[in-house]
């Protein structure tokens, strides 16, 4: 499996081992370091390389 990190502003997609999930969290045990932001939704537009900038998602209160 594969997902998209963020790093100097660009997409790079990155291998990741799932260890386990469920319908809500995934266990990844190898591929990501603590801090690293993931691209949640990339869509078809993101492929790596690509210049992103990260959006700002509003906080519950």
């Amino acid at each position: 499996m594969a997902v998209f990190v963020v790093e100097g502003g660009r997409a790079r997609l990155r291998r990741i081992t799932v260890a386990d999930r469920n319908g809500e969290e995934a266990w990844i045990t190898a591929g990501l370091r603590a801090g690293e932001r993931v691209i949640q939704y990339p869509g078809d537009a993101v492929s790596d390389g690509i210049r992103v900038r990260a959006r700002t998602v509003p906080t519950a209160r």
